[in-house]
């Protein structure tokens, strides 16, 4: 909250990291209320803050206790609902580039989000297939869960060439990131034929991603 009060008084662009448990339909924990006040509060008193709604973000090097750093840490991994749980998995370098394309837009919130949707399931097939993880299925539903998160079609979507997972995850288990990042060119922006609804426009003081 002070960022967001300073970069409003001292007219900075404020770029923050938002959540797809964000959006109302989503919310089932703390973690989603507060990232909608988030939200809310940026609304108010920083209007020129954009907010990015990831959508379950993954790469090299995971935050523990997420569903990949389990995938990759422990020796067996049990998949509630038999894994069938769908989420938009979204690879880190998206992410990277949504939050870089929130700093020249006046919306106040965007969706980062890789339009396929896949299964929990799917997901860890996956890296099983490079590191041989033993997967075991429980029928349970956990308490609030939501079978699949839904992309707020209200909001405007950041138009990438998303990373399907499978070449996400073939990336997580690159040899060396960094030799697979010298074999190819990163674009930061891509230009599309999308436009967005709100004009581009770009603020007149230095850029700043927050988090509050």
């Amino acid at each position: 909250m002070t960022v967001a009060q300073a970069c409003h008084k001292h007219n900075v662009k404020l770029v923050y990291a938002s959540s797809s448990c964000a959006n109302p339909c989503n919310i089932t924990s703390m973690y989603g209320i507060t990232k909608h006040f988030d939200e809310l509060f940026a609304k108010i008193y920083c209007p020129s803050a954009t907010g990015v709604r990831l959508h379950n973000v993954y790469g090299p090097d995971p935050r523990e206790g997420t569903l990949l750093w389990h995938l990759l840490n422990d020796e067996r991994v049990t998949l509630v609902n038999n894994g069938a749980n769908r989420r938009h998995f979204t690879y880190i370098d998206d992410a990277v580039e949504g939050l870089i394309y929130a700093y020249g837009t006046n919306s106040q919130v965007v969706n980062v989000a890789n339009p396929e949707s896949d299964t929990v399931r799917d997901f860890a097939d996956l890296v099983q297939g490079f590191n041989g993880v033993e997967l075991s299925y429980n029928p349970q539903k956990r308490d609030y869960d939501k079978l699949e998160q839904a992309i707020d079609e209200d909001i405007y979507s950041v138009p990438l060439s998303y990373v399907g997972i499978a070449e996400g995850i073939s990336r997580v288990f690159a040899p060396s990131r960094a030799d697979w990042l010298a074999d190819r060119p990163i674009v930061l922006l891509r230009k599309s034929r999308q436009k967005p609804r709100n004009a581009f426009k770009r603020p007149k003081i230095g850029f700043s991603v927050k988090f509050f």
